[in-house]
């Protein structure tokens, strides 16, 4: 089962959304975004990062089209406090390295 996604976005609109089994993490890579979580409201620009919560309801908007790697973490998978620690230490490698024109439409998937 896969623990964590990223992918490459490029973020408009996300309509009201709410993830029961997941967390998000989400590092700004060009542009800037307005999230809107719950009644908060918050800008992000490029270099930011900002993390969506397991039932947080939220919505982004960018009128540019902000570029954005997008990590979802399915708290499912991780139950075992060294898998989660495996996890976190391949994770904080992977944020903002990869290469934005070349991996723009394509899917990672990695499972620990």
């Amino acid at each position: 089962m896969t623990t964590y996604r990223c992918e490459i976005l490029q973020l408009h609109n996300i309509p009201l959304s709410v993830s029961h089994d997941h967390k998000q993490i989400v590092f700004v890579l060009k542009g800037s975004c307005a999230v809107k979580r719950f009644s908060s409201f918050s800008q992000f620009k490029e270099g930011d990062v900002f993390f969506i919560n397991q039932d947080e309801v939220y919505s982004i908007h960018s009128n540019e089209g902000c570029l954005a790697e997008w990590i979802e973490i399915n708290l499912c998978c991780l139950s075992r406090e060294d898998k989660i620690d495996r996890f976190l230490l391949n994770l904080c490698d992977s944020i903002g390295s990869l290469d934005q024109e070349k991996e723009m439409d394509e899917i990672y998937l990695i499972s620990v």
